[in-house]
């Protein structure tokens, strides 16, 4: 059986942040002495990131950190909480922690839905299909819970069937879109009439930290990678049949409908002794992310072995993949991997560019990664091969569990 990718859209919120602004308000909320206030310059500089786009202006945060820690009025659509204050009140330095957990929870069900739909919306229409052909629907997401939530949205706003079948896919961080890849696989390569919908939505500003404690440096770095955003996929199985999904049936639509990519299978491996390398913690003031200085040498350490393996049972080798979509988590995580591997800054020179304009936005992030590929082939296509042309997906999440999609360019 077969699968494939028919097309991916990708979305951002409005509001842009510069690193310069994210420093300066990090620097404001946190940083207690000039100690604090350089060393959170060095780790934003490291960081590699020059904007990421945030679903509530940043300077709104401000009022999350008034003397008496109580929002001005209940968090509402279009309420204070969402409209940046002016002139940015004062604040004193490592006061409050913010909103609590559950006032966090109440943006992300106000806000998650609208970037969802937008990414969504898009991977529809690029797949030459219509709403009423998607049968099931998959969501990702690891920075918020709602329920109903993104789902049910998702089904109200796009008009989907009232029969399409759901399956949720949460807290599993950065991977998340490999987990929603091999189900949205498992189930078209099950069923050959399911059209699935694969949706990652991420508001992983929710979770900026406004107090910076003793020995929590790992916890911190979060402040300097994180953004917001969604993308979305349409899968379909394609075994043995032409991609003719057109909107209108037309011969000359039907012809141009090809897949982005076909999924050849995906992996996993869980890197042993790397439990507390990388964690995402629900806390009291959101959830906390803890990225450990070892997180380099455990990938270094175990990725190469088990991903040629991995390849070679597969008949690939390293040599054999012409697009590495290795996630951003951050600078440290592209250059181990680099290490491990040993590839060039050509070869994972994307990542490196979706990381400077986007940041890590967890779960969509490497599906930008496919869609910049896409568009690069579309805008200069290589000349017509006799043997497909391979991506392979890379992405880490807690545990620490690596995690590919291996895809090929349509036959």
């Amino acid at each position: 059986m077969s699968s494939s990718i028919l097309a991916t859209g990708t979305a951002v919120p409005s509001h842009k942040m510069s690193q310069a602004q994210a420093l300066a308000m990090f620097q404001d909320f946190a940083c207690v002495d000039d100690r604090q206030r350089r060393l959170a310059k060095v780790l934003f500089d490291r960081a590699q990131v020059e904007n990421r786009f945030t679903f509530v202006p940043h300077t709104s945060a401000y009022q999350w950190c008034l003397d008496d820690q109580t929002p001005p009025q209940e968090i509402t659509a279009g309420g204070s909480l969402t409209i940046a204050p002016e002139p940015t009140p004062r604040v004193v330095a490592g006061n409050s922690p913010g909103l609590s957990t559950g006032q966090r929870m109440r943006l992300y069900d106000l806000y998650a839905s609208e970037l969802a739909i937008a990414s969504a919306d898009q991977a529809i229409a690029n797949s030459n299909r219509t709403s009423n052909s998607i049968t099931h629907l998959v969501t990702v997401s690891c920075t918020g819970f709602a329920s109903p939530g993104v789902d049910v949205n998702l089904i109200r706003a796009l008009s989907l069937q009232p029969t399409v079948e759901r399956v949720n896919i949460g807290f599993m961080g950065c991977h998340g879109a490999v987990n929603g890849i091999r189900t949205a696989m498992n189930i078209a390569n099950s069923d050959p009439a399911a059209t699935v919908l694969v949706c990652c939505v991420e508001l992983c500003s929710l979770h900026c930290r406004f107090q910076w404690g003793p020995e929590e440096n790992e916890k911190i770095i979060g402040n300097a990678l994180f953004g917001d955003g969604a993308a979305a996929l349409v899968i379909a199985n394609t075994s043995g049949q032409r991609i003719d999904g057109a909107k209108d049936g037309s011969k000359d639509n039907a012809n141009s409908d090809l897949p982005d990519w076909e999924i050849i299978d995906t992996g996993s491996v869980l890197i042993n002794d790397s439990r507390a390398s990388l964690r995402w913690d629900i806390g009291d003031h959101g959830f906390e992310m803890i990225l450990s200085s070892d997180i380099g040498d455990r990938i270094e350490s175990a990725l190469s072995k088990w991903l040629s393996q991995w390849l070679l049972e597969r008949g690939l080798g390293f040599d054999d993949i012409d697009f590495w979509a290795v996630h951003p988590g951050g600078p440290k995580i592209i250059s181990s991997v680099q290490k491990s591997l040993h590839l060039t800054q050509q070869q994972l020179s994307v990542s490196f560019d979706v990381l400077r304009r986007y940041g890590n936005m967890s779960s969509p992030t490497v599906l930008f990664i496919l869609d910049q590929f896409k568009k690069t082939l579309l805008k200069s296509p290589p000349p017509k091969l006799k043997t497909p042309r391979h991506a392979l997906v890379i992405a880490f999440g807690p545990g620490m569990v690596a995690e590919v999609a291996l895809l090929s360019t349509p036959k």
